[in-house]
């Protein structure tokens, strides 16, 4: 059946049309008003003759329509079958499936819908509907299922009951078989499923490799089962009262922990110290806390190890011991207003191998900076010989910072950070990192990469002599010279269109024997 040709005789030309429009806008009287008026009553029957047409014709364009669309995917599953994704071996298939929910169950549940999601994993489930091959891959790679995240909180509030949350963790749990698996459990007394869900994870507990585990005093002894059945932890990360469990002392693979909680510490917690290799710590410190420096001491074989001490209340922490530690990493970052609390922290500390110093704010709080105490630690430790990176954001002078810089001769990266209410990095700390001559011993002679992250409280002129004399310096041994310039949203000016192109004339001449690079910051 094809479509009509019907076309009324009535119907008007464009030039009628128009010349009809331009009589009603100029309020003329109507010309030849027989034609007219023989228009308006012959049009009436003519659109039902063109609605007759329409409603005959409607049902064929939908046959048409339809056929059409039937073709065309017919046509795109036909050439789906040629899809390079359809050679790819099931191993390969099932690692592109992970990386695709890689932040599925990453991290805790902020929303009840959220929380049935991670529970459900969602996402796998809807790539395991593509097609057959995609469903016997994401429902049968127990590695796709070694993530789980639990936060009982939300239960309460869930669109489902908490049986059914309870039956999509336990399926979840079984379709990972024996892998290995990545959990977060955030748990506790107050939510009366918390138990069922410690008991149902503590039955895995073999299989844990990667946790992190939130739950109170009140369910501590939910834990009992999983005492001597840690022989795949390798990471642990504990908060809340769980950091005195005495549940992970024997776990012969655990080699990095983190503490995290709002209790003060009061003992040591039974870990497996010596073995253990990367170790952090957060948590408030009082007058009568327990000393978190000790740590350092049983850690036998650490290597990275990063405090977040909030010590605003503190008003004393003379009792704390000294310790020697053969960590290559140490990073303070402190909320703390006190010098003298900074300064009995570096009296505490002897770093013979340490490579990286990190002094940096926690909590929005910037650190005050005690230089006496830390030339003694430099002394005692031995930096001179071997700390090679500084990061450093604290209340300090510009000279107390080049003083310093002054006992690291051997640094060879150095970041430094102004802020909206503390400025160090000025002309007169610029001028002393300056290399005047070829005969001139400058500070850190060995720096290779220097971060700034500024308020642009320094000049121009200053900066870019600073910069010159060093990849002159640098070239000079052979080694290249790498800036960065990151300038804060309450900089006090912005940097100069002469001083980007100085840096970048600088560069383009170094033949890559030095790399500007700047930018500007959100906060």
């Amino acid at each position: 059946m094809s479509f009509s040709g019907f076309t009324s005789s009535a119907l008007p030309t464009p030039e009628q049309t128009s010349y009809i429009i331009s009589v009603v806008r100029s309020g003329a009287p109507p010309p030849d008003v027989p034609s007219l008026r023989a228009i308006i009553s012959t049009a009436p029957p003519e659109l039902e003759r063109y609605d007759e047409e329409l409603e005959q014709n409607r049902a064929e364009y939908q046959r048409l329509l339809s056929e059409r669309n039937s073709l065309s995917s017919y046509a795109k599953s036909c050439n789906s079958l040629f899809a390079p994704v359809r050679r790819l071996p099931r191993e390969l298939l099932a690692e592109i499936l992970d990386l695709c929910c890689l932040d599925e169950n990453s991290s805790f549940s902020r929303t009840p819908d959220q929380e049935i999601a991670n529970l459900s994993h969602r996402r796998l489930r809807q790539l395991a509907q593509v097609c057959t091959v995609w469903h016997q891959s994401a429902m049968g790679t127990p590695k796709l299922w070694r993530r789980v995240s639990v936060r009982t909180k939300l239960w309460g509030r869930s669109s489902v009951s908490p049986e059914t949350l309870l039956s999509l963790l336990a399926f979840s749990l079984s379709q990972s078989g024996r892998y290995p698996l990545n959990l977060r459990l955030s748990a506790t007394s107050l939510h009366p499923e918390s138990l069922s869900v410690l008991a149902l994870v503590v039955k895995h507990s073999a299989r844990w490799k990667d946790i992190n585990m939130i739950v109170d005093t009140g369910l501590q002894g939910a834990l009992a089962g999983a005492n001597g059945e840690l022989d795949q932890l390798t990471e642990l990360r504990l908060s809340s009262v769980a950091i005195e469990s005495d549940v992970f002392g024997q776990a012969p693979r655990l080699t990095k922990v983190s503490l995290e909680g709002t209790p003060r510490l009061t003992r040591l917690p039974d870990l497996p110290w010596q073995q253990l290799v990367t170790i952090t710590y957060k948590g408030k410190v009082g007058t009568e806390s327990f000393n978190v420096l000790s740590l350092l001491s049983v850690a036998t074989k650490v290597r990275t190890v990063e405090f977040y001490l909030d010590m605003l209340r503190a008003s004393s922490i003379d009792s704390w011991n000294s310790v020697t530690s053969n960590a290559r990493s140490l990073a303070l970052r402190l909320a703390v207003h006190d010098a003298d609390l900074v300064g009995h922290i570096f009296d505490c500390l002897t770093l013979p191998n340490l490579r990286t110093l990190i002094f940096a704010p926690h909590a929005d709080t910037i650190p005050v900076w005690e230089p006496n105490a830390f030339q003694c630690l430099a002394s005692r430790s031995t930096f001179q010989d071997h700390l090679t990176y500084l990061i450093l954001g604290a209340r300090i002078t510009d000279q107390q910072l080049l003083d310093g810089l002054a006992v690291l001769p051997n640094l060879e990266k150095l970041r430094v950070f102004d802020y909206p209410s503390h400025t160090v990095i000025t002309d007169t700390f610029l001028l002393g990192l300056h290399v005047s001559g070829a005969d001139w011993e400058p500070l850190v002679p060995r720096l290779r990469v220097f971060y700034m992250t500024t308020a642009v409280e320094f000049t121009d002129s200053v900066y870019v002599d600073l910069v010159t004399s060093r990849v002159n310096f640098r070239r000079e041994g052979s080694s290249s010279f790498e800036v960065h310039l990151r300038c804060r949203q309450t900089r006090k000016r912005d940097v100069s269109s002469e001083l980007v192109e100085k840096m970048a004339k600088l560069e383009s001449e170094s033949d890559g024997g030095f790399t500007f690079m700047t930018r500007l910051l959100d906060r």
